[in-house]
């Protein structure tokens, strides 16, 4: 279906080669002619919508309904470029979460034959924000102010549900005309959302590499920083869109990268007067749209939910003083050329300003370039300069600043590694109010790094951090009371600390949350409440999540019971490389269940994947499967090997069979000293065949009946048929 192309020489490849061999170049995929292809079980390709080097759009018909859908088909599969693979994925699974009517529907995720992923989108008829900014100017403020609260109304509804767009934008924007004269605004493309949770200890850059996601011009402070991305910082990029929506000029501009990275930490948006004077635009308006546009995150609107209320009473009030003065429409707005935009000056000049800056000691310049440098972005990377930097804006009391060097100082990161470092210029920031500093001051308390262990000051310093919903922290706090960690046990609290971090979406803690409500811990128990944290975790990638949720619909337990979703929870999971999940998606194959046809390669496959990360029901498993050759060949010392390493970590089946393999010299030499320890360790575990077998081998070969009965008894009251009737026989 698909093949690779080299832009420069034109020599053409396989799908799984990434350069070309001539000339080390990129290659390109090229599909052939989609038109009038099947793609998935129903849909016929009608029509290309759009391509980039990323992906293509169609449009597609579903013959059995009658009905138009949009397809996202992504050029790449997960093996060659994992990456973009994990961002299609992101999409759908916010999609999988999402249901609101301004937010575009996905109806299905699969995969071509080729290995290249798609989607089965709702199919909109109309046009873009962006489209018809570039034609219209700016919108008329009625109009415009009806798309900002359904577009409110969406971005809280993700928000709700863990989801942060981190790329609004008007081309992501799309108008829908109903069939009333109406228009409905349609958010789309969560390609790179992020299912979002509080950051733990190396969360705090956005990616490892400090990539920054979303559009430049219209990316939050935070997000150019490489920082946590929360809703606010959706409320910013929303703020971007309504000022461009209104004006007709995005609020911040620069002629490349790095200038508008700058203008978004440094510079303030011209009010509306300055931008397009030839209009009046309300200054309540324009105070609510710079509110959303201020550069701290906690100087924004706390939600949409916040905004859209403020947006509707004012559109309330626009309704009416325009009824009651004049009915006479507005001239129609201007547009304003691209030439007629002040642009900022070169990456080079601008880069050459921050300096400038530091150098004259300007703190939150410092602490930009330190960061710059640490990070490696925009500049060369260079440890020596970042702490350079970012000491001396440290030194006048830069939060960020100290945490940076405390993070330098806990990794390594050109300096030697130093907890007591960490600790000092952690508890710098966490005294200034930094919430992740305070709890990783907590979190080094409690584990005496670079301090004595203090479980008083830990316990401080996560409930600082907690009062400021850092959910990290209220996890820890959840912990210290379920376990009675320098507090009384007390599983009520320990329950609403869990519950408190699950809401504010932390994946460890809805794990936590999950367990409580099942198991009915400090609160009343709800199997269908656990079930749904279950979900939420998953749906943000927790293997465990997904797993746990798998038992669940396995079993019925909080949602009705269903093998097929089971399984494919179950299989998510184990290719997270989930060991347990690999060995229960082995024991699927294994005997057929949920609607599998028994598939014993596969299921030696998953066991082996599940052992060789030490999971001791795996490991005794592959001894089964080598023993009797099933799904493999039969190898008895092979064999033995597994059922040595899973009866080491105390699987008394595996003990059991150890024993048996050195009585009989079976893959093993044999060793009657041997046979004795492990049979003793299986049976003293409460295995009925090895107390049964430790039964007869005190009656045959000790010729000790007493302790022969007392084997045969324990056997018998596990249910062992064999010593129920040999002690019949004994009388």
């Amino acid at each position: 279906m698909i093949h690779k192309k080299c832009m420069e020489c034109s020599e053409t490849y396989g799908p799984e080669v990434a350069f070309c061999a001539k000339d080390g170049s990129g290659l390109v995929v090229v599909l052939p002619d989609m038109i009038g292809k099947k793609l998935g079980s129903h849909y016929t390709i009608v029509e290309e919508l759009g391509k980039g080097g990323m992906g293509a759009i169609y449009k597609a018909h579903h013959g059995l309904m009658d009905r138009h859908v949009a397809i996202k088909l992504l050029l790449t599969g997960a093996g060659s470029d994992p990456t973009s693979m994990e961002r299609f994925l992101v999409e759908a699974r916010a999609a999988s979460i999402l249901s609101h009517p301004n937010i575009v529907k996905i109806f299905e995720f699969d995969v071509t034959p080729d290995g290249l992923p798609f989607l089965i989108m709702e199919y909109l008829e109309g046009d873009t924000l962006s489209n018809l900014l570039e034609s219209k100017g700016r919108l008329p403020i009625e109009r415009a102010l009806r798309i900002f609260i359904e577009l409110c109304g969406a971005l809280e509804h993700a928000h709700k549900r863990n989801v942060v767009h981190r790329d609004l934008k008007p081309s992501n924007i799309m108008l829908i005309p109903d069939d009333d004269g109406s228009e409905r605004s349609m958010l789309v493309d969560f390609g790179i959302a992020k299912l979002f949770a509080q950051p733990g200890r190396n969360e705090r850059r956005l990616t490892q590499t400090g990539e920054v996601f979303g559009s430049p011009l219209y990316m939050s402070p935070e997000q150019c920083m490489g920082r946590e991305v929360t809703p606010k910082s959706d409320i910013y990029s929303f703020g971007c869109v309504m000022y461009e929506a209104l004006t007709g000029v995005p609020p911040i501009e620069g002629e490349n990268f790095l200038a508008l990275v700058y203008a978004h930490l440094n510079d303030k948006p011209l009010p509306f007067a300055q931008v397009c004077p030839d209009i009046s635009l309300p200054l309540e308006l324009e105070a609510m749209i710079m509110r959303t546009l201020n550069k701290s995150a906690d100087d924004r609107y706390g939600s949409m939910a916040e905004l859209k209320r403020d947006l509707g009473n004012f559109l309330t009030k626009h309704l009416q003083q325009v009824s009651t003065t004049s009915d006479t429409p507005a001239p129609p707005p201007t547009a304003i050329h691209p030439d007629e935009k002040t642009l900022l000056r070169s990456e080079d000049s601008k880069l050459n300003e921050l300096i400038e800056k530091a150098q004259s000691g300007e703190t939150d310049a410092q602490n930009q370039l330190g960061y710059f440098y640490y990070a490696g972005q925009f500049v060369e990377q260079d440890y020596d300069l970042a702490m350079h930097w970012l000491k001396k804006a440290s030194d006048k009391n830069n939060m960020l600043a100290s945490y940076w060097i405390a993070t330098m100082y806990r990794d390594g990161k050109g300096v030697e590694q130093n907890d007591e470092q960490a600790l000092h210029y952690y508890r710098l920031a966490a005294e200034l109010g930094d919430d992740v500093s305070q709890a990783m001051v907590g979190f080094l308390y409690e584990l005496g790094q670079g301090v004595g262990q203090d479980l008083d000051l830990a316990y401080y310093w996560y409930k600082k951090a907690a009062d400021q919903n850092n959910s990290t922290a209220m996890r820890n706090l959840a912990l210290l009371h379920k376990n009675g960690k320098g507090v009384d046990i007390d599983l009520k609290k320990a329950a609403e600390y869990f519950l408190k971090a699950a809401q504010a979406g932390n994946v460890e803690a809805q794990l936590e949350a999950g367990n409580i409500c099942m198991q009915g811990l400090g609160i009343e128990k709800d199997e269908e409440e656990a079930a749904a944290w279950y979900l939420s975790a998953g749906q943000q990638g927790s293997a465990a999540g997904k797993r746990l949720l798998a038992y669940c619909y396995l079993d019925g337990t909080g949602v009705p019971k269903d093998e097929l979703e089971s399984f494919r929870w179950m299989k998510e999971a184990a290719a997270e490389s989930d060991a347990e999940a690999q060995s229960y998606l082995a024991y699927f194959y294994e005997v057929g269940l949920n609607g599998l046809e028994p598939d014993l390669p596969l299921a030696f496959k998953w066991y082996s994947k599940s052992a060789l990360k030490k999971h001791t029901e795996a490991q005794y498993k592959l001894g089964c499967m080598c023993r009797d050759g099933r799904g493999t060949t039969k190898n008895m010392t092979q064999a033995a090997s597994w059922f040595l390493r899973a009866a080491e970590q105390g699987q008394k089946n595996a003990q059991f069979e150890l024993a048996l393999a050195h009585r009989d010299g079976t893959g093993v030499q044999k060793n009657m000293d041997e046979y004795d320890l492990w049979l003793h360790r299986s049976a003293e575990q409460g295995l009925p065949e090895a107390e049964y077998e430790l039964g007869a081998h005190y009656e045959v070969v000790g010729k000790d009946l007493q302790q022969a009965r007392q084997w045969y008894e324990k056997a018998a009251n596990h249910g062992d048929k064999l010593a129920k009737t040999r002690l019949l026989q004994l009388g």
